[in-house]
């Protein structure tokens, strides 16, 4: 059982998040875990997953892409884009990016 203890709110990519643990845990032992779960502390809410291996195929398929997107970018086929979002806050490029001010902005002016 892996359990990722969050704070915050629910985000769909935590599932995805933990999906990943999953494969990489599958490949480091070789058995996968039986059950996923976030716990939500400022909630005391659990959400649990099992492990199947439709689960392992789709966080392989998401590694893959992920890989491929990298690839993409450190060899000129692609194009890097600035997508703001929650993240901006975390980036090490934010204080020199527009787009992620911009975005922030919209939340800061608002509480």
């Amino acid at each position: 059982m892996i359990v990722d203890l969050k704070t915050g709110g629910s985000l769909p990519v935590h599932r995805e998040d933990l999906r990943f643990y999953a494969l990489v845990e599958t490949l480091r032992i070789g058995v996968p875990p039986r059950l996923l779960a976030s716990y939500y502390l400022d909630q005391a809410h659990f959400v649990p997953e099992a492990v199947t291996e439709d689960t392992l195929m789709a966080a392989a398929a998401r590694l893959s892409d992920g890989v491929g997107r990298l690839v993409g970018l450190l060899y000129g086929d692609r194009t890097p884009s600035r997508i703001p979002g929650p993240p901006c806050r975390w980036c090490p490029a934010f204080d020199t990016c527009d787009e992620g001010k911009a975005h922030r902005a919209q939340f800061d002016d608002s509480d």
